[in-house]
């Protein structure tokens, strides 16, 4: 009589425990059938069910990735954490739920999470792992060849699933970001072409591009910098270095603080990091009336990013005045990137720049 009135004593958080227990004992077989004497039938009595714990088990989980996000990000980007520990929780819990679907529609699912998940594991090693298991496994079911309801097909996917899913989030918050670390004040630069050569100019102020610049492609650094300001980019013919620049209606000590703001606020989401590893600082090189340099050292990720391969690179930024000795002229700088492996041959380059405003 004694043992048949112990559930109904025993606390809540008690019966709920053994619940939990009781499930993963399911899974592992131990539980199929119900234990002997009474001691089973009681925890038999108070078995939940599988909904159940998937509501605790992934709750669990979304409550970890708000309360983590919300420590990393800060309460301003809270609704994005708990939209991200929404949709990742509800995924993975879709993916391990997945094994009672029909196999055409099981596969269909895996097939939609491969998609999605080739850019994430394109560039990391472990997805990249992954992505390959789950495709081999999809082929050789799709084929026939091996029926399978068991768990490590839905864990592979569900890694995937976290890198991509981690991905996108990652991209909202640094766009989010990006747009309140944006360089205020911008003079709006125009780029047409003259007399055979490109003339870029804002206000009374043109700066003629060398012939030997030809439109290209950014580096690291400069697609950074890209995000916060509006970049017109070039490449060096002859040396393969690569040219941007923008103008601002600011101060050169203005745009000083906003890029150690950036480089600092956003050194988790950048390309370019500091040799070992921390956030890029500007070391001036050289100060004069109109015209302040700083030099950048900073290595970045070769790709595919899986590899682990770091490229070093050294990068000159240079804020120039053109009207510095007028009276009301210091309110309009100009920001150029000089950025490459290597150092040779740019004080022609910046000799260029300084002598190509009109």
């Amino acid at each position: 009589m004694a043992g048949t009135q112990e559930p109904e004593r025993s606390s809540r958080l008690g019966r709920f425990f053994h619940r939990i227990a009781d499930f993963f004992d399911r899974l592992s077989g131990e539980g199929a059938a119900p234990r002997a004497g009474s001691a089973g039938q009681r925890i038999s009595h108070f078995r939940g069910s599988t909904t159940e714990v998937d509501v605790f088990t992934f709750g669990m989980l979304a409550v970890g990735i708000l309360v983590l996000g919300t420590v990393i990000h800060g309460w301003g980007f809270f609704l994005y954490s708990a939209i991200f520990a929404a949709v990742f929780s509800g995924g993975a819990w879709l993916i391990f739920k997945s094994r009672g679907f029909e196999s055409h529609v099981r596969s269909a699912l895996l097939c939609l999470v491969l998609a999605f998940a080739l850019p994430s594991a394109s560039a990391r090693l472990m997805p990249l792992a992954a992505f390959a298991i789950i495709c081999i496994a999809l082929v050789l079911v799709l084929l026939g060849r091996w029926r399978t309801t068991g768990e490590s097909i839905s864990a592979a996917a569900v890694i995937l699933f976290c890198f991509m899913s981690y991905d996108a989030f990652s991209a909202i918050i640094e766009n989010r970001r990006n747009a309140l670390l944006q360089i205020e004040n911008s003079a709006g630069i125009d780029c047409s072409y003259h007399g055979g050569r490109t003339v870029c100019s804002t206000g009374d102020v043109a700066f003629h591009v060398p012939e030997f610049w030809q439109r290209g492609s950014e580096s690291n650094l400069i697609a950074d910098l890209a995000n916060i300001a509006d970049l017109r980019v070039f490449v060096d013919s002859a040396s393969e270095t690569r040219m941007a620049f923008v103008a601002f209606k600011a101060m050169p000590a203005e745009l000083n603080q906003a890029l150690a703001n950036y480089f600092y606020t956003q050194k988790g989401f950048l390309r370019s990091r500091g040799l070992k590893g921390e956030p890029l600082t500007l070391q001036q090189v050289m100060r004069s009336r109109d015209a302040e340099l700083y030099a950048l050292h900073y290595t970045s990720a070769k790709r595919p990013e899986y590899l682990g391969e770091k490229q070093e690179s050294h990068a000159l930024i240079l804020l120039h005045t053109p009207n510095a000795t007028r009276p009301t002229g210091r309110d309009q700088t100009w920001l150029f990137i000089i950025d490459g492996p290597d150092l040779a041959g740019r004080e022609f380059l910046l000799h260029r720049i300084v002598s190509g405003f009109h």
